[in-house]
């Protein structure tokens, strides 16, 4: 059995054509890989045509229920002009087939201890330690927003359309976030503002995440991405025809289908869970591999500040209801995830409150 050095990308390992994956990547997870999905469990789809001029309380409805019951479905009709979704989709696809000596001028270093971001550049081992197995996959990580944060030069240069391109996906992407997180306030019966204000609205992170996902010789044996719930508030995301996630749904894993031309896939996160007290629901799910197909995503996090402090929001819990959360700082909440790695809904479990109380004025 081969042993790899954890810098090692992925692609790197299947160019060399290996037909046994090394020992690190075989799944310790007793769950079998393949997907149970009925008939009857079939991701949403919500169109927010006319948003918010017509059909604005068919769209807040539709939208809150699906956060209350999936929290993941797929959307169209959002905003985001096709012609730059696909100009994100082949900016991608092309980093990707780079030669691997191309990538690796821009790899970039595992998470040191203490650190809340993902380091910029093209990488592989995350969300794993000695107890989990490794994620059949590589990605490149962008940081977007603050703009304090971002940094272009570090992007890859080629193809010229590939820094603007981020830039300007990145913006439409935070700009959709924002929307839904006014809808959902509205759902609240809040301000519509009211949930982006306790997110953070000056200091929101985002960080766009291009995923690769290359064929695996032992898919029933290999995890692409291990089960988890996203620690940020929301993800929009997008994947090439290859299918491979998957969402948690009544206890069955459920595929969830390539988009349709121009769809993204939506899902909460942990942070949404939290302010709105349990009420939405933040998205379990993995990635699991292809014997003969590579597949791409993106990833885009909307995410509060590390310094910022996450509770229930205080008109949820009022007037004799309890909070379900202990405050957190994000930052230590995102630090224990990458201390535990990926497992589940294993550290929002941890801030549950052991016996649900008041919340204090």
């Amino acid at each position: 059995m081969t042993i790899v050095d954890a810098n090692l990308r992925v692609q790197a390992l299947v160019e060399q054509g290996l037909t046994e994956v090394p020992k690190q990547f075989l799944h310790k997870v007793k769950e079998p890989l393949i997907s149970d999905v009925s008939a009857t469990e079939q991701v949403p789809v919500i169109d927010l045509a006319g948003w918010p001029n017509s059909n604005r309380e068919k769209i807040i409805q539709e939208v809150g229920e699906v956060f209350e019951t999936w929290g993941l479905f797929q959307i169209i009709n959002h905003g985001v002009p096709l012609e730059l979704l696909e100009r994100t989709k082949e900016s991608a696809k092309l980093f990707f087939a780079k030669p691997a000596e191309e990538k690796m001028k821009y790899a970039n270093k595992l998470p040191r201890e203490g650190e809340t971001a993902v380091p910029e550049g093209y990488g592989s081992k995350l969300g794993t330690n000695e107890t989990t197995s490794w994620n059949w996959r590589d990605f490149f990580e962008h940081h977007t927003f603050p703009l304090s944060r971002r940094n272009p030069l570090v992007w890859p240069a080629e193809p010229e359309f590939y820094r603007p391109t981020i830039e300007e996906y990145g913006g439409e992407i935070k700009q959709l976030a924002e929307t839904l997180l006014s809808i959902l306030s509205e759902h609240l019966k809040l301000h519509p503002t009211r949930l982006q204000e306790a997110i953070g609205v000056s200091g929101v992170y985002q960080n766009i995440n291009f995923g690769c996902y290359p064929p695996c010789p032992q898919p029933d044996n290999v995890i692409g991405l291990l089960s988890h719930s996203d620690y940020g508030a929301l993800t929009i995301l997008w994947q090439n025809e290859v299918p491979g996630l998957q969402v948690r749904q009544n206890g069955t894993w459920v595929m969830v289908p390539p988009p349709a031309p121009g769809a993204l896939i939506v899902n909460a996160g942990d942070t949404l869970e939290i302010l709105s007290n349990g009420r939405y629901k933040s998205a379990e799910h993995r990635v699991v591999t292809n014997p003969h197909r590579t597949r791409i995503s993106s990833a885009a996090f909307y995410d509060p500040a590390p310094e910022a402090v996450i509770s229930p929001l205080p008109e949820l819990v009022s007037h004799g209801n309890t909070t379900k959360y202990k405050p957190v700082v994000h930052g230590a909440y995102v630090g224990a995830l990458y201390s535990t790695g990926l497992n589940g809904k294993e550290i929002l479990e941890n801030y549950k409150t052991d016996v649900e109380q008041p919340l204090e004025p």
